[in-house]
């Protein structure tokens, strides 16, 4: 009983994992965690190395990135693993041989340090840097692995700790290659990545001698952004490996008790996490560099992660002048232009830098000027006093400046055809205020002329499509006979909709079909004048008269004789044609 009771509840767990499993990924999966190792300045680019908790690089398009208090735009321009990258790994390895340490804990630390040398890739580097009583450069990064185990196997341990003036040598060797890379111009995505790892026991660290201060030391890590790596011999104390932890996160590293046992390997998993790192290559709009430090922040869906102590203190040097690569009228109002510049530049939000001009004379004033720059879009929106022809412009700037470091001025100014708001508007312009005000006059005057003339001609009426001076024109009247009856009839008519459609129909003495509104029957159509024909009933016989329209009627398909005093009989069923619309008409 009790194994049939063990069995259930085995397959009831393995069933609820196999459901849990088929959950959408969203619903269970943990969020990219990310962290900021480390970032290295030299702008207009920065290169930023960050820890994922999947080992997987962020998208470029999905990573937002901002940098407090500098205003500046920021593109990702690329986003890779490490490893898939040209970027080499140059280690600066700090060996502490104070006396403090055992000679077999020695022993290791130098052991570890050539495993690492055996493993690393033939692009990257290793150099030591002891400290005890001085501060010494034990190998350079160019040492094969031959050369740099002779040099470890003669190294000797010494009293005293200058470990702080060791953590700044690493600093000149990072500086140092930045400005080899700078003088080979060599490109940001191809640049080497500096890393900082220290062996210590961390001892006498509080009467280290040297001139060097813990926070001066960290602050050159820091300005440099070379993280530094710690491996914390065991038989420290406890506080100073809190004291040492502190320190090296703040750096961007982190901390780890150096295993003895572990010597072969532990540097080696240090190298392999690292290759595993996401890099990500940002451009910034701007060079300039800041004395104070600032946040990086970047966003990658709903996570968050900020890099403090970023110091933007190295950059390329700029002699390109920045241009307007376009104008435009921004939609349907004539009076928005849109100015589009090659890079971010400084005070294009001052409406005073600008000039509009059109043929080269008629100048307009800007009333407002506002300025974005987002995602290498630098755009000033620019609101004119007055509406834009149709013509030639030139855009003249004055005063803006790229924002950069040596602040270049914009190169020349814009010349373009633009819109504006038509032809009349251009034409009412070239004449000039002046003489605008007396062609407004003549038109009016002979506006004025011509109401009077009407005026005194009692109007104009508009009879068969033409306009008559109401004393010269007829009134239409229905066509009457003393012989006229009342008759009831049907209409089918067609040609103006899909469907056929009947219309019963009284003809009392008679009936005008047309297109005006004024007629018996009326049609919105085109080719029908607004009176066309008339249907008239005469001792109960149905004829029909053209009122002089102009297409003409046709009854079963022979044109009617124009005139109201021309009638023709229609039979019952005769078809009846005028304009667009055809009818058949019975009774």
């Amino acid at each position: 009983m009790e194994k049939r009771r063990g069995i259930k509840v085995l397959l009831f767990l393995l069933a609820f994992v196999g459901c849990f499993s088929l959950l959408p990924q969203q619903l269970w999966a943990k969020s990219k965690e990310m962290t900021i190792s480390q970032a290295d300045v030299y702008l207009p680019d920065i290169s930023v190395y960050m820890e994922t908790a999947d080992g997987k690089a962020c998208g470029k398009d999905e990573v937002k990135a901002k940098i407090s208090d500098t205003g500046v735009s920021l593109t990702v321009k690329s986003s890779d693993i490490f490893s898939d990258t040209d970027r080499g790994i140059y280690y600066h390895v700090l060996l502490d041989i104070s006396t403090s340490i055992r000679a077999d804990q020695f022993d290791a630390m130098k052991k570890s340090i050539l495993a690492l040398k055996k493993k690393i890739r033939k692009k990257d580097r290793l150099s030591v840097i002891t400290f005890g009583k001085e501060v010494k450069e034990a190998a350079d990064g160019n040492s094969s692995y031959g050369e740099l185990s002779k040099v470890l196997s003669k190294i000797k341990q010494e009293k005293g700790t200058h470990l702080y003036e060791g953590i700044n040598t690493i600093t000149e060797q990072v500086n140092a290659q930045k400005d080899k890379e700078i003088k080979k111009e060599v490109k940001a995505e191809n640049s080497m990545r500096n890393i900082g790892i220290i062996l210590t026991d961390w001892q006498e660290i509080k009467d280290a001698g040297g001139i060097t201060s813990q926070e001066e030391s960290l602050k050159s890590l820091q300005e440099t952004g070379t993280p530094l790596y710690g491996f914390c011999l065991k038989t420290a104390k406890d506080t100073l490996q809190d004291d040492m932890g502190a320190f090296l996160r703040k750096t961007g590293g982190s901390f780890q008790i150096f295993n003895e046992g572990k010597k072969d390997t532990q540097l080696t998993d240090l190298n392999k996490e690292r290759l595993k790192d996401n890099v990500l290559l940002i451009h910034s709009s701007s060079n300039k560099t800041y004395d104070e430090e600032k946040v990086l922040e970047l966003e990658a869906g709903e996570e968050t992660v900020k890099k403090e102590h970023l110091y933007l203190n190295r950059a390329q040097s700029d002699s390109k002048k920045p241009t307007i690569t376009s104008v435009k009228q921004k939609g349907k109002d004539a009076k928005t232009i849109v100015v589009t510049f090659s890079e971010d530049v400084l005070s294009a939000d001052n409406k005073n830098n600008y000039s509009i001009l059109r043929g080269g004379k008629h100048t307009y004033t800007v009333s407002e000027a506002t300025y974005t720059s987002d995602n290498e879009k630098y755009q000033a929106k620019l609101v004119l006093n007055d509406k834009l022809v149709k013509g030639k412009y030139t855009v003249e700037t004055h005063n803006i400046v790229d924002n950069t470091n040596e602040e270049n001025p914009l190169d020349a100014s814009w010349s373009g055809e633009l819109d504006g708001e038509g032809a009349f508007k251009a034409f009412y312009t070239s004449l000039g205020k002046f003489w605008a005000i007396i062609l407004a006059i003549i038109v009016f005057a002979v506006l004025l002329g011509i109401y009077l003339y009407i005026r005194k001609h009692r109007g104009i009426m508009v009879v068969q499509d033409k306009m008559v001076l109401g004393d010269k024109m007829e009134q239409k009247k229905h066509i009457k006979s003393d012989q006229s009856t009342t008759k009831n009839v049907i209409l089918s008519v067609s040609g103006i909709a899909a469907d056929e459609k009947e219309m019963a129909v009284q003809i009392n003495g008679s009936i005008i079909i047309g297109r005006a509104s004024f007629c018996d029957i009326y049609f919105d159509d085109l080719k029908m004048s607004g009176q066309h024909f008339a249907l008239l009933v005469q001792n109960g016989d149905i004829f029909l008269s053209d009122l002089n329209s102009t297409n003409g009627t046709f009854v079963d398909g022979k044109p009617v004789e124009a005139g109201p005093e021309v009638t023709v009989p229609v039979a019952n069923g005769s078809t009846i044609e005028a304009g667009s619309v055809t009818f058949v008409i019975r009774w």
